[in-house]
């Protein structure tokens, strides 16, 4: 990574923040792109940071030739699934860091980059293993991996070795820092609140489950926690201000809400060419926002009589 990069981003920051008071809307989308543009760099030369790692990991395992053999199907499998995001999480953790700790030096800016490219990693082990329980046919604009030829259900296998080296990474990423543990341990808890979420969402078995309550714990485990919660308190955490999360908590709930609201829109009503990926949560019969607002609006005498084509046509076809 360019030792001056970090640096430099600040300075647009600063900067952006500046000319934002002016409220000049070109000049502010200018500083706004380059920022984007910068932090999305930033990501993937630590992906690639992280990759080394986890590539140095498998060697240290296996011996002759089948060293080479497991680093190239990793590396396959890494540069296909990990890298092409919106980076939306990783930028958010570094960002949120520089407002934080604006004094930090060049190593501690790129010791948080690659944590936060390790949430990367940990979005696409679950986006890997979403796809094969939902039959997922396109991702990010390509075809998803499990439907590559020659790979399967190996897709499984692949993953579980992904997400198994998020905690090696971690450690030697973090070696020597107070709080390494801290970090670790709250990486477990993203994983153990996230697959919670993903059981709720695999349990809706009818008209029955898709009710607001069931939709926002839904939410708040499978999307809220990992989404925006984790990188808002990752980056409480490495800058040592957790005394701020008791304020934030509700705020990065309520938007991690709004995302996955959003979201449920775009999977009924987006285009594969907009979003990159095939819609399939009305074809499952997911506890949804539409599905939840469609249950509540059946609830009223003015469309009670739609109630059973509504559970016939979208619910029970699963």
């Amino acid at each position: 990574m360019d030792s001056n990069m970090l640096d430099i981003l600040s300075t647009v920051a600063n900067e952006r923040s500046a000319v934002a008071n002016n409220l000049d809307v070109n000049v502010v989308m200018k500083y706004v792109y380059i920022y984007v543009q910068m932090s999305e760099r930033i990501i993937r030369e630590s992906l690639n940071t992280v990759k080394k790692i986890m590539l140095n990991d498998i060697s240290g395992i296996l011996t002759g030739t089948d060293v080479l053999s497991c680093q190239k199907q990793f590396t396959k499998f890494f540069d296909y699934v990990v890298y092409g995001g919106k980076y939306l999480r990783s930028t958010l953790l570094t960002s949120i860091f520089r407002h934080l700790e604006p004094s930090a030096n060049s190593a501690e800016n790129k010791r948080t980059a690659e944590v936060a490219a390790c949430l990367e990693v940990l979005q696409a082990f679950y986006l890997t293993l979403d796809d094969i329980v939902d039959g997922g046919i396109q991702r990010r604009g390509k075809p998803c991996w499990h439907t590559l030829t020659g790979v399967g259900v190996n897709a499984i296998n692949d993953s579980l070795l992904l997400e198994s080296s998020i905690h090696k990474a971690l450690f030697t990423i973090l070696r020597g820092h107070p709080l390494a543990s801290s970090v670790c341990d709250y990486f477990c808890e993203i994983k153990r609140v996230t697959t919670i979420g993903q059981i709720l969402d695999g349990a809706t078995s009818g008209i029955k489950d898709c009710t607001w309550e069931r939709y926002r714990n839904i939410v708040y485990c499978k999307t809220s926690f990992y989404t925006t919660c984790a990188p808002v308190y990752l980056a409480l955490l490495l800058a040592d201000q957790r005394k701020y999360w008791t304020e934030l908590e509700p705020l990065c709930v309520n938007l991690g809400y709004l995302f996955q609201a959003q979201d449920d829109f775009l999977d009924c009503y987006g285009h594969v060419e907009d979003t990159g990926k095939t819609g399939t949560d009305l074809k499952e019969g997911k506890c949804t926002w539409i599905t939840c607002k469609a249950v509540e609006k059946l609830e009223s005498p003015e469309f009670s009589s739609y109630s059973t084509v509504f559970e016939v046509n979208f619910l029970f076809t699963f």
